[in-house]
């Protein structure tokens, strides 16, 4: 496998899973660290900012590689990872793209907890065949708590969950938690690496209230790196290299910080 693979992942839409794996992705390259991106959501954001534009439907996604790696299929047939992989002529950096298909993998891949984790030790052990070794693995989850988040989990060393302040709920995260604690059965490794409070528009009193309340609960595992709401991060998209589009900004000093704080809290730990 990569020698860190991480799942960002959240039952809740909306909370900036897909910008935080692009602009880590582009930040941990930055640093020096090669990343790889795989899009585990079927509404395929992740790659249609890297991709820059969606998948046809005979072109092959992580889905192939996931149900014929459930079903056994070898040969022509069969999907491996290091087939999928592409490199972003947009951004520069490998992902494996995602499809509509996956909306119905859960039914599919319900008994085959370990089928992305057996994906990602074919990876490495093709390794001799590639020019390029992943530091990063980053699994853009969808939101839910699912067959394919709880095969994502059972591939990943560690989780990073985004939160934003005026939609946390206690509830949810124990959910969270509680799926991470099963994984934890039959994959020891896994390890909470934080919550990122994410989108925070701290001109409202609510939002300062949340992340006080967040905070409060769950001590150093909040990332110290907070992410707050800037036009330059709403308006990144489909062409933009996160890196470059927030050059010379405050939003760059900030990814910058929260992808130092990530290796400290992973390879670095």
């Amino acid at each position: 496998m990569p020698k860190y693979t991480v799942s960002l992942s959240s039952q809740k839409g909306g909370v900036g899973k897909t910008l935080t794996s692009v602009f880590l992705a582009s930040f941990l390259r930055e640093e020096g660290y090669e990343p790889l991106v795989i899009d585990l959501d079927s509404q395929m954001n992740a790659t249609g900012w890297l991709l820059g534009r969606h998948l046809k439907p005979d072109e092959a996604s992580i889905y192939d590689s996931l149900v014929t790696q459930s079903k056994g299929v070898e040969g022509e047939a069969d999907w491996p990872l290091e087939e999928l992989i592409e490199t972003s002529d947009q951004i520069g950096i490998d992902y494996v793209p995602g499809s509509q298909d996956l909306a119905a993998a859960d039914s599919e891949l319900s008994n085959s907890p370990f089928v992305l984790a057996d994906r990602l030790t074919e990876l490495e052990e093709s390794e001799s065949n590639r020019e390029i070794s992943y530091d990063f693995c980053l699994i853009d989850c969808p939101p839910s708590l699912g067959s394919l988040v709880y095969a994502a989990l059972t591939a990943s060393d560690g989780i990073v969950v985004p939160v934003r302040a005026a939609q946390f709920s206690m509830d949810g995260l124990g959910q969270l938690n509680s799926t991470v604690r099963k994984v934890q059965r039959i994959n020891e490794d896994l390890e909470m690496i934080g919550l990122l409070l994410n989108n925070l528009d701290w001109r409202f009193g609510e939002t300062k209230a949340g992340v006080q309340q967040i905070e409060e609960a769950y001590g150093d595992l909040v990332f110290d790196t907070k992410v707050p709401l800037r036009a330059k991060l709403v308006e990144a998209s489909r062409g933009f290299d996160p890196a470059e589009h927030v050059r010379g900004t405050d939003a760059e000093e900030i990814y910058q910080n929260l992808t130092r704080e990530l290796i400290q809290r992973t390879i670095e730990a």
